[in-house]
Order: C-alpha cells, then sequence, then structure tokens
C-alpha cells in the first residue's frame, strides 16, 4: 500500500497529467492507474507462482516415477 501512496504522490504532484484538468481528476485517474498496475502484478505474480508450484509438482512426480 505505501508503494500505491508513493505513486500517486509522485504522479500528482509532479505534473503528470495536464494543468487544466481538476485535481479531483487527476487524483481519480491516478487511483485507477495505480489499480491497475496493481491488478496486471498480482495476475503476474500469481501465474508464475502457480507455474512453479506446478513444475515443482511435476518434477517430484517423475523423479519418483
Amino acid at each position: 500500500m505505501l508503494v500505491h501512496w508513493f505513486v500517486l504522490i509522485r504522479i500528482v504532484y509532479n505534473g503528470w497529467f495536464s494543468s487544466d484538468m481538476s485535481q479531483y481528476l487527476q487524483i481519480l485517474l491516478s487511483v485507477l492507474l495505480c489499480g491497475v498496475a496493481s491488478m496486471l502484478l498480482a495476475w503476474i505474480i500469481d501465474r508464475m507462482v502457480v507455474d512453479v508450484i506446478m513444475g515443482y509438482r511435476h518434477f517430484k512426480k517423475s523423479m519418483i516415477e
């Protein structure tokens, strides 16, 4: 969560969005951007963990046979 707040603060205070946008819209877009990035990262990590576990089970099974 702390990483998300750091990213949000950097996006809002460094002015990544145009200055004619309202601050409310900038914060909303920042939160949505962090949410999408978080979901994507969680999905990638989940797939990697599942692949490692399934690969280990396959390796263990082949060693027994």
